[in-house]
């Protein structure tokens, strides 16, 4: 059984630190996008990750296993979209660096 926990733990390592890589990679990415001359290619991903969470949150009330309450569903839209608001937020970092960024008033 020893054996078999190092295992577990090694892969659960293993996959934290790819994940941590992609995730790492995204931001880049997202910086890069937000730094060019038009805005839109910068908000590509935070409209994806937003639609994600918006299907994730629909995809739970639809289900018919557990039935959500409202306060549940709004902490899954939450929760889902703390990335799509790390996104925003590197985005917005790049314009500003950009000298393009219009703060809303």
């Amino acid at each position: 059984m020893d054996g078999l926990m190092h295992i577990l733990a090694s892969n659960l390592l293993g996959l934290m630190v790819f994940l941590l890589i992609v995730f790492f990679g995204v931001i880049g990415i997202e910086y890069h996008l937000g730094a060019k001359a038009s805005a839109l290619p910068g908000l590509v991903l935070p409209i994806l990750f937003f639609a994600f969470s918006i299907l994730i949150t629909f995809a739970a009330a639809a289900s018919t296993i557990i039935v959500y309450s409202a306060i549940r569903l709004f902490g899954i839209f939450l929760l889902c979209n703390i990335t799509t608001a790390i996104l925003t937020a590197v985005y917005a970092t790049a314009r500003r660096k950009r000298g393009s960024y219009v703060p809303p008033t």
